[in-house]
């Protein structure tokens, strides 16, 4: 259905000539080969109906994409044990009705068939429909029969979720309606080229449904809603579809304009150095990829090349597999990556990186609540991520962020390392089961504050992003985000960029600042590090966090009204920072990553001295790189510290910088006697010569 038989004709002088082309070869014989190997824990005994392959609802995941990939290794390169265990897999499917035989439980739901999800569905169906129509022609008329017919049980199990959801033109544009109705026509067409079925009612609603979320609400200025790994997973099967689609005379998938938006907004969420996309609170980084080699084909893309070979890195150390245990729940090697990479791959569209393509460096996706902010995508590039985002703007548009109690979350990388990371889901998976825990509903999976004891709980209706100040010396962002809270009136944060005097990133300044509902006795502030990074306790308000990559550093320092105290514990495998303070609702974090040869940036803090005799305040002096930047915050009246004095919620002043100020909530910075900043009202403004 996605190639013709000069395709396959070509497959093994390509597999030699093409370096990119022989990886995905290379690596789909290596998975058929451990399938078929008894040796092998990837092994999958066709005799063995009661193992994990055929009971459970993640071996049945993974079995159907084994199943195409025993199909496509088969006919591409004719292999007979290839092609008759893929056979032999869709004979007992059929014969012994297995996709009705699971067994265990699905997030607390006991789990028996895979009809009980349109996911699983969906998935199946795609799976089985592509591997059904490589193998007919094997296949004598009678068992032909007997396979197609049992998978016709796939689409008439998704018709009655259609119907449940409202019919077919009705869609949600959450991943697991999308993909039942996606995969079912796929199977739809398989079916149809067997004789059995006329696809076409499938064909059409699969395709309304695949327009209906590239035009109409499955991404908003190409951010993916449900983040990168679920809508990647649609996407892959959208393409698939259209794929097909375009083989029989129909073009209206791949000429969506929406591909070259999404292609563009993912390219913006590259972590520079690790080549995968900011996780955005989503479940993991995505590796369901081949729907970019199918984008980079169709739409002339070469940053949609760029972007696969980023993310996969076919050369060298590929990322076929994910690190995690093959049969684990987060396991990406289901997804049916190279059957459909290998056939949308054309060698003829070159990679284009993000800068030749004109993808922006900073960028403000308004209903999405996300501020990005990086230097570029080379190894040694910055990159910041701000996520708060009120519920209703998406869940108006049915679609989902899934409750993440992370509004106020952020995100660091540079240098090569990942100093400050989402945990995404923060999940904890139970032994032997598909149940979690799930601690990203509470905020503890993110980089977000605790108040009072309490995480976010609450959904947030107004507010979310307040202030972006992108094209000043420094960079400002202020977000709202109270109501996540049961015990606060407000909570506030800023982030603020701030260069060193070439025009550098030196540092990211965060203030925190709460209102309680009534009096609440601390303030905590959570912050998760990379797996392989250390963490070393300077002093009981300072941390180093070393890089597990190029061993470059990054000074974490937090102080409030009151003194705090860092802890550091252990989250999912990675090491977690945890401040309190009490009583003191009021704080600064600095994070200033420094190379592993440059000296440690000093910070010290002083108590504010009343500039208008009623001030109450504090004040930090950082000093980085040649730089030496003052950081004041002004509880009432006015403060004065180190030279300066303002009467801002939160200032940023450059000293040496010749009147440079990022004001947050203010009407008056002076810096060694002169006016940085005056306004009648008070205001939120980055004040100063423009940047070079």
């Amino acid at each position: 259905m996605l190639v013709d038989a000069g395709w396959f004709a070509a497959v093994r002088d390509r597999e030699r000539t093409d370096a990119v082309f022989g990886a995905m070869a290379r690596e789909l014989r290596r998975r058929c080969d451990e399938l078929l190997d008894p040796g092998s824990p990837r092994y999958c005994d066709m005799d063995d109906l009661e193992s994990f392959w055929w009971r459970t609802r993640i071996g049945s995941k993974q079995l159907v994409v084994a199943t195409w990939d025993l199909a496509m290794a088969g006919v591409a390169f004719d292999n007979t044990a290839y092609r008759e265990a893929a056979v032999r897999m869709l004979l007992n499917l059929a014969e012994h009705a297995m996709a009705e035989q699971c067994r265990g439980t699905c997030y607390s739901y006991e789990y028996r068939s895979w009809m009980q999800f349109a996911l699983d569905i969906g998935h199946a169906a795609e799976s089985l429909g592509a591997s059904y129509d490589l193998v007919r022609p094997y296949l004598s008329e009678d068992p032909s029969r007997r396979v197609g017919t049992y998978l016709r049980k796939l689409l008439d199990a998704e018709g009655g979720f259609i119907e449940s959801e409202g019919g077919p033109r009705q869609l949600n544009f959450q991943n697991m309606p999308v993909i039942g109705r996606l995969g079912s026509g796929v199977l739809a067409v398989a079916l149809e080229r067997a004789g059995l079925i006329d696809a076409g009612p499938h064909v059409e609603t699969a395709r309304h449904a695949a327009l209906q979320y590239l035009d109409h609400g499955g991404h908003e200025d190409g951010v993916l809603p449900e983040g990168p790994m679920y809508g990647c997973a649609v996407l892959k099967h959208i393409a698939v579809l259209g794929s097909i689609l375009k083989a029989r005379g129909d073009d209206a998938i791949w000429a969506s304009g929406a591909w070259d938006r999404i292609v563009d907004g993912l390219a913006a969420q590259i972590i520079p150095g690790e080549g995968l996309p900011n996780p955005l609170n989503d479940c993991y980084s995505p590796r369901v990829t081949s729907w970019l080699l199918d984008a980079a084909r169709q739409r002339r893309s070469g940053l949609a090349r760029w972007l696969w070979e980023t993310m996969v890195r076919p050369l060298g150390e590929a990322r076929w597999d994910a690190p995690v245990p093959w049969n684990d729940i987060r396991a990406p090697w289901w997804n049916g990556l190279l059957p459909h990479a290998m056939a949308s791959y054309d060698p003829a569209v070159a990679p284009r990186s993000p800068e030749a393509c004109g993808v922006p460096l900073r960028r403000h996706v308004v209903s999405r609540g996300i501020v990005d902010d990086r230097t570029g995508w080379g190894d040694q590039d910055w990159y910041l991520s701000v996520t708060c985002l009120p519920d209703q703007r998406w869940r108006n548009r049915r679609g989902s962020l899934h409750r993440q109690a992370d509004r106020g979350h952020f995100a660091l990388y540079a240098f090569g390392e990942q100093f400050a990371i989402d945990s995404g889901y923060g999940n904890e998976p139970l032994a032997g089961t598909t149940e979690v825990l799930r601690s990203g509903h509470t905020g503890e999976a993110h980089n977000v504050p605790e108040i009072g004891g309490e995480m976010q709980q609450g959904c947030l209706y107004a507010r979310g992003v307040r202030d972006v100040v992108a094209d000043a010396w420094a960079r400002l962002v202020r977000v709202e985000f109270g109501e996540c809270y049961s015990n606060c009136v407000r909570a506030a944060r800023t982030f603020v960029v701030v260069p060193d005097e070439n025009g550098d990133p030196l540092y990211v300044a965060i203030h925190d600042s709460v209102v309680p509902r009534y009096p609440v006795a601390s303030l905590g502030l959570y912050l998760h590090t990379h797996e392989q990074n250390e963490v070393r306790l300077v002093d009981r308000e300072t941390a180093d966090l070393v890089g597990g990559v190029h061993g470059n550093r990054c000074r974490v320092a937090t102080t409030a009204m009151a003194p705090g105290r860092f802890a550091v514990d252990r989250f999912c495998g990675h090491a977690r920072l945890h401040y309190q303070v009490q009583g003191g609702l009021n704080a600064i974090t600095l994070m200033v990553p420094y190379r592993r040869d440059e000296p440690a940036p000093v910070v010290e803090k002083i108590a504010g001295v009343g500039g208008d005799g009623g001030g109450k305040g504090y004040a930090v002096r950082l000093q980085a790189r040649g730089v030496t930047d003052v950081l004041m915050v002004c509880a009432e009246g006015s403060i004065a510290a180190y030279g300066c004095e303002s009467d801002a919620e939160f200032a940023v002043v450059r000293m040496d910088g010749g009147g440079k100020a990022a004001v947050v909530d203010g009407t008056a910075v002076t810096c060694a006697g002169q006016v940085v900043f005056s306004a009648e009202q008070r205001r939120t403004v980055v004040a100063g010569p423009p940047p070079r």
